[in-house]
């Protein structure tokens, strides 16, 4: 039952994300945040609990792009790679990043998604603490040569104390800002690659 699910739901997602390339803004080589339309979003809404939607636009000499989610506990990184993937890249297209929970255990499933293959990549994360969270993205557009990058962040707080999103310094050199991560009881970082 869970696996049709899953199934699903990347379906649905593969569909709606379909045709936003043409969004992507007509600067030459970036990585943005979507501006999706309210149809989008309540699509979305409806098949995901949190996501995050950036289009991209290169130029033909990048072959491939990566996308997955690490997660962090109390500032230090934990366990592999999650919803990780690699597939052919199309000069523009989307990228996907979302959650759903099952309606039986109370799981959370992480799903990844590169538009120009259609291509969609799941993992479930089991017992996941129910601590309020907040999604946030990096605010300026990015650009595939800068090697790793760090798109969005799902964080979970700690029980008692603010929550906030990670600082725009955060995004902007995580390596230096790294402790930043600290304050919260789990972090999920939403990165992607672009290779030549």
């Amino acid at each position: 039952m869970k696996r049709l699910m899953y199934i699903a739901m990347l379906l649905c997602l593969s569909v709606l994300f379909s045709g936003c390339d043409e969004k992507t803004q007509k600067s030459d080589s970036a990585i943005a945040e979507a501006k999706l339309s309210e149809r989008e979003k309540e699509l979305l809404r409806t098949v995901t609990d949190q996501y995050f939607v950036c289009d991209y636009k290169v130029d033909p000499s990048y072959k491939t792009v990566t996308v997955w989610v690490e997660k962090y506990q109390s500032g230090k990184k934990v366990g592999e790679k999650l919803a990780h993937m690699t597939a052919e890249v199309k000069e523009s297209g989307t990228l996907t990043y979302a959650t759903s929970k099952t309606t039986e255990d109370q799981d959370t499933a992480f799903i990844t998604g590169i538009d120009g293959n259609s291509s969609a990549s799941s993992v479930v994360e089991h017992r996941l603490e129910r601590s309020a969270s907040i999604l946030g993205s990096n605010p300026e557009p990015l650009h595939p040569s800068n090697g790793e990058l760090i798109l969005a962040s799902l964080s979970y707080g700690i029980d008692g104390s603010e929550l906030r999103s990670l600082s725009t310094d955060f995004y902007r050199n995580s390596e230096i800002n790294i402790d930043e991560l600290q304050n919260y009881d789990t972090v999920y970082l939403f990165k992607s690659k672009f290779t030549q």
